[in-house]
């Protein structure tokens, strides 16, 4: 029962994020913030980091397979950065065919530092949220 309530709270916590993302996402590219801003790609990578560790969190939940700590925030962290890395490769390609200058070797290791640090954050708060969960079911 704790695993179902911890999924269905984490898949809604995670679509939200990820909307928001696209939200964000979307009106920044209307208004050029990118362009105005040199470092606005840098709190979108440490939000995209934030909402992609969400996304895997739920999804783990929804596996039912129970990990330890340490196993859980390694897969976490991997595939943070296998996220993180996808993108890269997504901005390169649109870089080769759109002509647009979105990659360097330096901007792609900032971005996987802001990815992963979003994920640190989520892993916080995972990680709050579990010891609330089990301070309730003691109560209970």
């Amino acid at each position: 029962m704790e695993n179902i309530s911890l999924y269905k709270r984490s898949a809604r916590r995670a679509v939200l994020h990820l909307w928001s993302l696209f939200v964000i996402s979307f009106l920044a590219i209307k208004l050029k913030l990118y362009d105005i801003f040199w470092w606005f790609d840098r709190p979108m990578h440490f939000y995209g980091g934030y909402v992609s560790a969400l996304l895997i969190i739920a999804l783990l939940f929804k596996a039912k397979i129970s990990f330890s700590s340490k196993k859980f925030s390694v897969i976490l962290f991997i595939g943070v950065f296998l996220v993180g890395v996808a993108w890269e490769l997504f901005e390169l390609f649109v870089e080769n065919n759109t002509g647009a200058d979105l990659v360097s070797m330096r901007d792609s290791i900032e971005d996987l530092i802001f990815d992963m640090s979003g994920s640190i954050l989520a892993y916080y708060f995972y990680f709050i949220d579990q010891k609330e969960e089990k301070k309730i079911s003691k109560i209970s």
